[in-house]
């Protein structure tokens, strides 16, 4: 299981927000379009899951950093 607790913290402590929600991965695709594209979830109880979905659905975009525990 992740240390969740760890993991926000190193967003907090650099004045940003922990992230939590389905992300894209990759945006190269035009929206609205069919074509699957990667997704990460992130679940406040550590879970971590990897997906595909369509641009015609919604996941955030966010610039996402290297995390080492």
């Amino acid at each position: 299981m992740t240390d969740m607790t760890r993991f926000n913290n190193a967003f907090i402590s650099e004045g940003g927000t922990p992230p939590s929600g389905t992300y894209w991965i990759n945006n190269e695709c035009k929206d609205g379009t069919e074509y699957k594209m990667p997704t990460i979830t992130i679940s406040n109880d550590g879970k971590l899951h990897l997906g595909l979905k369509s641009k015609t659905e919604t996941a955030k975009i966010r610039p996402f950093i290297s995390y080492y525990p």
